[in-house]
């Protein structure tokens, strides 16, 4: 992708990742001047806005061209509300890495989740209960199972706690799975895990 394609790319679906308000936001470029140097600058004004941040796009290409990596990291992924294949859908495009990761509930944030999907989702709590309070492995057994497939239906390698090295083809991120982290902590991303 050369640098005009990059500006285009990133101009065209920079609202995809912004917060919900700025879905009217004018997005633009231009070139602008700093200490001496010229570069690409990416505007996002929502309205009513007098000043916005100006992101050098130049210098995202130079990391983009040295082939370091984009990851989108789903963490946490909470039973019955993270819907990941729609996350996917929204950046295949634009990263390397989709790394996957449950929703881990220890000490007093365990009560303090437990209590919140009470009050927003009580649809869920027997779900919850039956992951969190009797250990039950089955639901995201079935997300890994759901993971697997759609690396299959996109044509996307599926590793389970691994570290892949490389850029992937557009569309095609690895996708990892680092579901129960309890059981990949400390293993180093080898593909292991402490069972």
């Amino acid at each position: 992708m050369n640098f005009n394609e990059f500006v285009n790319e990133v101009k065209d679906n920079i609202k995809l990742f912004l917060p919900k308000d700025y879905e009217n936001a004018e997005v633009s470029t231009m070139e602008c001047q700093k200490l001496n140097r010229a570069y690409t600058g990416l505007m996002v004004r929502k309205e009513g806005e007098m000043l916005t941040p100006t992101i050098n796009l130049n210098q995202l290409y130079e990391a983009y061209e040295a082939g370091i990596r984009t990851v989108c990291f789903v963490s946490p992924v909470f039973p019955g509300i993270t819907d990941f294949e729609a996350i996917f859908e929204r950046v295949k495009n634009q990263c390397d890495l989709f790394w996957l990761e449950n929703l881990n509930l220890r000490g007093g944030f365990k009560k303090t989740i437990m209590n919140y999907i009470a009050g927003k989702y009580p649809d869920l709590v027997p779900l919850y209960d039956k992951i969190y309070n009797k250990h039950n492995r089955s639901y995201f057994e079935a997300l890994e199972v759901k993971a697997e497939k759609m690396a299959k239906k996109y044509d996307c390698a599926f590793v389970d706690n691994e570290m892949p090295y490389g850029r992937v083809p557009k569309g095609h991120p690895v996708i990892v799975d680092y579901f129960y982290h309890e059981e990949i902590r400390g293993t180093e991303n080898t593909g292991k895990r402490n069972r």
